[in-house]
C-alpha cells in the first residue's frame, strides 16, 4: 500500500494528527537553523492546550508519538532527534501531557562528540529512547525553563 493510500486508510483523527505533525516539524526543522535554542525550548515547553473541553478528544501521548514517527519519514531533516523531540513536546503539551525536553551530551566509543534530544513523560523516555541513555543532560539556563 502506498503512502498516500495508507493517509487515507487512518481515521480522522489519525489524519489530523500527522497533518499536525507534519506542519510543526517542517516548523521546527527551519526553526532549529534560523532561533536560538533558548527560544526553541521556551516555546516547546510552554506550549497549553488547545483549549479542547473534552479531555477525552485530546489525543494519546502514544497517538502523538505515532504521528510525529510518521512525518519524520517524509519531512526532509524530519529524522533529526532535536526537530522530533522539540515537535513532540509541543504536541504532548498542547495535548495537556506534562512532558520534559531532555537534551543531553557524550562521546561515541571513539571519543568523539555526540549529542542528542529526546523527551520524557514521568521520567520514561516517549521519543528519542535509542540512545538516551548514553549521554550526561544538561541543564538548560532557568530562563530557557521559565
Amino acid at each position: 500500500m502506498n503512502r498516500v493510500a495508507k493517509f487515507f486508510a487512518l481515521s480522522a483523527a489519525d489524519r489530523r494528527l500527522l497533518i499536525e505533525a507534519w506542519i510543526v516539524l517542517a516548523a521546527m526543522r527551519v526553526a532549529v537553523h534560523t532561533i536560538a535554542l533558548e527560544r526553541l525550548y521556551k516555546l516547546a515547553s510552554r506550549s497549553r492546550s488547545t483549549g479542547r473541553q473534552d479531555r477525552d478528544h485530546l489525543p494519546s501521548v502514544e497517538a502523538i508519538v505515532r504521528a510525529v514517527d510518521r512525518a519524520s519519514s517524509v519531512v526532509p531533516g524530519g529524522r533529526n532527534c532535536l526537530v522530533r523531540a522539540l515537535t513532540a513536546e509541543l504536541m504532548l503539551r498542547r495535548a495537556d501531557n506534562e512532558s520534559e525536553l531532555k537534551i543531553g551530551v557524550g562521546k561515541s566509543p571513539h571519543g568523539e562528540f555526540r549529542a542528542h534530544a529526546w523527551v520524557e513523560i514521568a521520567g520514561k523516555v516517549v521519543i528519542g529512547e535509542s540512545e538516551s541513555g548514553d549521554y550526561v543532560t544538561l541543564v538548560l539556563p532557568a530562563a530557557a525553563r521559565h
